[in-house]
């Protein structure tokens, strides 16, 4: 599904990963918007650690959520 990360000594483990989502509680959501651009929603967010869920927060729905549910993750 992914393509091999470059630069592996970037890479983080899946602990540093659930870390960095327990503490942080604000991200940049990428998607392709209108026309095939890309499109970055900054958003608040919230990891659920017993199913591994994450949980996103955003504002206006004709921008940010429209392009988010357009992208059908």
């Amino acid at each position: 599904m992914f393509r091999e990360l470059l630069r592996k000594n970037k890479q983080l483990s899946d602990e540093e990963c659930v870390e960095l989502l327990k503490n942080e509680t604000r991200g940049v959501l990428s998607v392709i918007g209108d026309e095939g651009y890309p499109y970055g929603m900054p958003m608040n967010h919230w990891y659920n650690e017993e199913d591994g869920a994450i949980y996103f927060h955003c504002g206006n729905y004709e921008t940010d959520c429209g392009n988010y549910h357009k992208a059908q993750l």
